[in-house]
């Protein structure tokens, strides 16, 4: 009797260790990419760009291309 009921344990315990391990394929940082553009649509070269994570204080700035695009890692 106690040999079945271990038998049947195990593989319930094995699942719940896998379903409850951590996700490790996410990471803290990312990447924003945009365009500006005036009212009337055109769009902005040159503009500076500066972003702030407000919970850990990391700042990153760039400019926006000749195409009024921008990207921040």
């Amino acid at each position: 009797m106690m040999k079945k009921l271990l038998v049947s344990l195990v593989p319930v315990m094995a699942v719940s260790l896998w379903v409850a391990s951590p996700v490790e394929a996410q990471t803290a940082t990312g990447q924003i990419t945009g365009t500006i553009a005036d009212t009337s649509g055109a769009l902005v070269t040159g503009s500076k760009i500066k972003i702030t994570n407000t919970l850990t204080g990391l700042m990153r700035e760039t400019s926006t291309s000749g195409r009024g695009t921008y990207s921040v890692a």
